[in-house]
Protein backbone atom coordinates (compact mmCIF):
# COMPACT_ATOMS: atom_id res chain seq x y z
CA UNK A 1 0.00 0.00 0.00
CA UNK A 2 1.18 3.50 -0.75
CA UNK A 3 2.30 5.78 2.04
CA UNK A 4 1.15 9.07 0.42
CA UNK A 5 3.57 11.97 0.51
CA UNK A 6 2.17 14.95 2.39
CA UNK A 7 2.61 17.39 -0.47
CA UNK A 8 0.61 15.16 -2.85
CA UNK A 9 -2.12 14.71 -0.25
CA UNK A 10 -2.31 18.49 0.27
CA UNK A 11 -2.48 18.95 -3.49
CA UNK A 12 -5.50 16.65 -3.68
CA UNK A 13 -7.20 18.44 -0.79
CA UNK A 14 -6.64 21.81 -2.47
CA UNK A 15 -8.52 20.61 -5.54
CA UNK A 16 -11.34 19.30 -3.35
CA UNK A 17 -11.67 22.63 -1.50
CA UNK A 18 -11.56 24.53 -4.79
CA UNK A 19 -14.35 22.32 -6.13
CA UNK A 20 -16.44 22.95 -3.01
CA UNK A 21 -15.91 26.71 -3.42
CA UNK A 22 -17.13 26.57 -7.01
CA UNK A 23 -20.06 24.45 -5.90
CA UNK A 24 -21.20 27.08 -3.39
CA UNK A 25 -20.76 29.84 -5.95
CA UNK A 26 -22.76 27.98 -8.56
CA UNK A 27 -25.42 27.05 -6.02
CA UNK A 28 -26.03 30.70 -5.22
CA UNK A 29 -26.50 31.57 -8.90
CA UNK A 30 -28.40 28.52 -10.14
CA UNK A 31 -32.08 28.13 -10.80
CA UNK A 32 -32.03 24.42 -9.98
CA UNK A 33 -29.57 21.97 -8.49
CA UNK A 34 -29.76 18.26 -9.21
CA UNK A 35 -27.85 16.01 -6.80
CA UNK A 36 -26.81 12.65 -8.21
CA UNK A 37 -25.43 9.27 -7.24
CA UNK A 38 -23.52 7.37 -9.92
CA UNK A 39 -22.42 3.77 -9.68
CA UNK A 40 -21.46 1.13 -12.18
CA UNK A 41 -18.88 -1.14 -13.74
CA UNK A 42 -15.55 0.04 -15.11
CA UNK A 43 -13.27 -1.71 -17.57
CA UNK A 44 -9.73 -0.40 -17.22
CA UNK A 45 -6.37 -1.04 -18.78
CA UNK A 46 -2.90 0.39 -19.36
CA UNK A 47 -1.34 1.12 -22.74
CA UNK A 48 2.42 1.31 -23.14
CA UNK A 49 4.85 2.46 -25.83
CA UNK A 50 8.49 1.28 -25.71
CA UNK A 51 8.05 0.39 -22.04
CA UNK A 52 11.52 -0.40 -20.68
CA UNK A 53 12.09 -3.22 -18.20
CA UNK A 54 15.47 -4.08 -16.76
CA UNK A 55 16.79 -6.55 -14.19
CA UNK A 56 13.46 -8.34 -13.83
CA UNK A 57 13.69 -11.86 -12.32
CA UNK A 58 12.47 -14.42 -14.84
CA UNK A 59 10.62 -16.38 -12.13
CA UNK A 60 12.22 -19.67 -13.15
CA UNK A 61 15.98 -19.34 -12.82
CA UNK A 62 18.22 -16.92 -10.93
CA UNK A 63 18.83 -14.79 -14.03
CA UNK A 64 17.34 -11.38 -14.84
CA UNK A 65 15.79 -10.26 -18.10
CA UNK A 66 15.43 -6.88 -19.78
CA UNK A 67 14.12 -5.18 -22.89
CA UNK A 68 11.24 -2.98 -24.06
CA UNK A 69 7.89 -3.44 -25.72
CA UNK A 70 4.64 -1.80 -26.84
CA UNK A 71 1.03 -2.89 -26.43
CA UNK A 72 -1.59 -3.15 -23.72
CA UNK A 73 -2.59 -5.47 -20.90
CA UNK A 74 -5.90 -7.25 -20.47
CA UNK A 75 -8.98 -5.34 -19.30
CA UNK A 76 -9.86 -5.50 -15.62
CA UNK A 77 -13.44 -5.21 -14.33
CA UNK A 78 -13.85 -2.85 -11.37
CA UNK A 79 -16.45 -0.64 -9.71
CA UNK A 80 -16.98 3.08 -9.23
CA UNK A 81 -19.20 5.12 -6.94
CA UNK A 82 -19.61 8.89 -6.98
CA UNK A 83 -21.65 11.83 -5.72
CA UNK A 84 -22.33 14.70 -8.12
CA UNK A 85 -24.15 18.01 -8.38
CA UNK A 86 -25.52 19.48 -11.60
CA UNK A 87 -26.08 23.23 -11.80
CA UNK A 88 -28.58 24.56 -14.34
CA UNK A 89 -28.29 28.31 -15.09
CA UNK A 90 -31.58 30.16 -15.13
CA UNK A 91 -31.02 31.64 -18.59
CA UNK A 92 -29.81 28.49 -20.43
CA UNK A 93 -32.12 25.52 -20.85
CA UNK A 94 -29.89 23.10 -22.77
CA UNK A 95 -26.53 23.52 -21.02
CA UNK A 96 -25.42 22.92 -17.44
CA UNK A 97 -22.29 22.37 -15.33
CA UNK A 98 -21.71 19.13 -13.45
CA UNK A 99 -19.04 18.13 -10.95
CA UNK A 100 -18.45 15.55 -8.27
CA UNK A 101 -16.24 13.28 -6.22
CA UNK A 102 -15.94 9.53 -6.73
CA UNK A 103 -14.06 6.36 -5.92
CA UNK A 104 -12.79 4.49 -8.98
CA UNK A 105 -11.25 1.06 -9.17
CA UNK A 106 -8.80 0.78 -12.03
CA UNK A 107 -6.04 -1.63 -12.96
CA UNK A 108 -5.27 -4.31 -15.51
CA UNK A 109 -4.97 -8.05 -16.05
CA UNK A 110 -1.36 -8.99 -16.74
CA UNK A 111 0.59 -12.17 -17.25
CA UNK A 112 3.61 -13.02 -15.17
CA UNK A 113 6.16 -13.91 -17.86
CA UNK A 114 3.36 -14.93 -20.25
CA UNK A 115 2.30 -17.83 -18.02
CA UNK A 116 0.14 -16.79 -15.03
CA UNK A 117 -2.69 -14.22 -15.05
CA UNK A 118 -2.34 -11.47 -12.44
CA UNK A 119 -5.17 -9.22 -11.22
CA UNK A 120 -3.66 -5.78 -10.59
CA UNK A 121 -5.85 -3.18 -8.83
CA UNK A 122 -5.38 0.58 -8.51
CA UNK A 123 -7.67 2.58 -6.19
CA UNK A 124 -8.36 6.23 -7.02
CA UNK A 125 -10.22 9.20 -5.60
CA UNK A 126 -11.47 11.31 -8.51
CA UNK A 127 -12.66 14.89 -8.92
CA UNK A 128 -14.70 15.72 -12.05
CA UNK A 129 -15.81 18.96 -13.64
CA UNK A 130 -17.61 19.12 -16.98
CA UNK A 131 -20.28 20.62 -19.19
CA UNK A 132 -23.52 18.83 -20.00
CA UNK A 133 -25.35 19.37 -23.31
CA UNK A 134 -28.94 18.17 -23.54
CA UNK A 135 -30.68 17.28 -26.81
CA UNK A 136 -34.35 17.08 -25.91
CA UNK A 137 -35.56 15.04 -22.95
CA UNK A 138 -33.81 11.75 -23.68
CA UNK A 139 -30.22 12.15 -24.87
CA UNK A 140 -27.36 14.19 -23.45
CA UNK A 141 -23.58 14.43 -23.59
CA UNK A 142 -20.99 15.41 -20.98
CA UNK A 143 -17.38 16.42 -21.62
CA UNK A 144 -14.87 17.50 -19.03
CA UNK A 145 -11.64 16.94 -17.12
CA UNK A 146 -10.88 14.54 -14.29
CA UNK A 147 -8.29 14.75 -11.53
CA UNK A 148 -7.33 11.33 -10.13
CA UNK A 149 -5.38 10.61 -6.96
CA UNK A 150 -3.98 7.11 -6.52
CA UNK A 151 -4.18 6.21 -2.82
CA UNK A 152 -3.70 2.44 -2.92
CA UNK A 153 -2.39 -0.29 -5.21
CA UNK A 154 -2.36 -4.07 -5.26
CA UNK A 155 -0.12 -5.23 -8.08
CA UNK A 156 2.03 -8.23 -8.78
CA UNK A 157 5.73 -7.93 -8.02
CA UNK A 158 6.46 -8.42 -11.73
CA UNK A 159 5.38 -4.79 -12.30
CA UNK A 160 7.35 -3.20 -9.46
CA UNK A 161 9.94 -1.99 -11.98
CA UNK A 162 7.58 0.85 -12.96
CA UNK A 163 4.85 0.79 -10.30
CA UNK A 164 7.36 1.76 -7.59
CA UNK A 165 7.74 5.15 -9.30
CA UNK A 166 4.21 5.37 -10.70
CA UNK A 167 2.59 8.84 -10.76
CA UNK A 168 -0.11 9.28 -8.11
CA UNK A 169 -1.67 12.43 -9.61
CA UNK A 170 -3.28 12.44 -13.05
CA UNK A 171 -5.37 14.77 -15.21
CA UNK A 172 -7.38 13.28 -18.07
CA UNK A 173 -10.39 14.12 -20.28
CA UNK A 174 -13.64 12.17 -20.23
CA UNK A 175 -16.69 12.04 -22.49
CA UNK A 176 -20.13 10.63 -21.65
CA UNK A 177 -23.16 9.62 -23.69
CA UNK A 178 -26.25 9.62 -21.46
CA UNK A 179 -29.78 8.33 -21.91
CA UNK A 180 -32.51 9.51 -19.55
CA UNK A 181 -34.87 6.82 -18.28
CA UNK A 182 -38.32 8.21 -17.31
CA UNK A 183 -39.03 5.47 -14.76
CA UNK A 184 -39.83 7.34 -11.54
CA UNK A 185 -41.65 10.63 -11.15
CA UNK A 186 -39.71 11.69 -8.06
CA UNK A 187 -36.27 10.73 -9.39
CA UNK A 188 -34.23 11.44 -12.48
CA UNK A 189 -32.62 8.19 -13.66
CA UNK A 190 -30.23 7.63 -16.54
CA UNK A 191 -27.72 5.24 -18.04
CA UNK A 192 -24.31 6.63 -18.99
CA UNK A 193 -21.54 5.27 -21.19
CA UNK A 194 -18.16 6.85 -20.47
CA UNK A 195 -14.72 6.89 -22.09
CA UNK A 196 -11.74 8.12 -20.05
CA UNK A 197 -8.49 8.22 -22.06
CA UNK A 198 -5.30 9.04 -20.21
CA UNK A 199 -3.02 11.68 -21.73
CA UNK A 200 -0.17 11.83 -19.20
CA UNK A 201 2.89 9.62 -18.96
CA UNK A 202 2.57 7.81 -15.63
CA UNK A 203 5.75 5.74 -15.35
CA UNK A 204 9.16 7.11 -14.36
CA UNK A 205 11.36 4.01 -14.37
CA UNK A 206 14.89 4.82 -15.50
CA UNK A 207 16.26 3.96 -18.94
CA UNK A 208 19.81 2.64 -19.15
CA UNK A 209 22.19 4.38 -21.60
CA UNK A 210 22.63 0.97 -23.20
CA UNK A 211 19.16 1.21 -24.75
CA UNK A 212 18.83 2.82 -28.20
CA UNK A 213 18.05 6.58 -28.32
CA UNK A 214 14.45 7.54 -28.98
CA UNK A 215 12.93 4.97 -26.62
CA UNK A 216 9.67 6.56 -25.41
CA UNK A 217 9.21 4.42 -22.28
CA UNK A 218 5.62 5.72 -21.90
CA UNK A 219 2.59 4.23 -20.14
CA UNK A 220 -0.97 5.64 -19.90
CA UNK A 221 -4.25 4.68 -18.23
CA UNK A 222 -7.47 3.94 -20.09
CA UNK A 223 -10.98 3.20 -18.80
CA UNK A 224 -14.52 2.85 -20.08
CA UNK A 225 -17.57 2.40 -17.92
CA UNK A 226 -21.33 2.02 -17.82
CA UNK A 227 -23.12 3.73 -14.94
CA UNK A 228 -26.55 4.03 -13.41
CA UNK A 229 -27.41 7.60 -12.42
CA UNK A 230 -30.02 8.48 -9.79
CA UNK A 231 -30.79 12.20 -9.44
CA UNK A 232 -32.63 14.08 -6.71
CA UNK A 233 -34.12 17.48 -7.58
CA UNK A 234 -33.67 20.39 -5.23
CA UNK A 235 -35.24 23.65 -6.42
CA UNK A 236 -34.01 26.85 -4.81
Amino acid sequence: MYQPHLNQTFMFLRYVFFFLFLSNLSLAQSKQVLFQIKTGAQFSNQYYKDLVFENIPDGVTDTNIGGWGSGRYGYRLGINLGFYAEYKPAHISFLSVIGGLSYRQRGFIGKRFAMVDTNNRLDYFSLDIGSKLRAGKIFYWVAGMRYDYLFNKRVDAAYDFYMNTFRRNEFSPFVIQGINLPIFKQLNTAIEFEINQGIQKLNFNEVSPLFPPGIQNRLKNFAMSINLVIGFKNKI
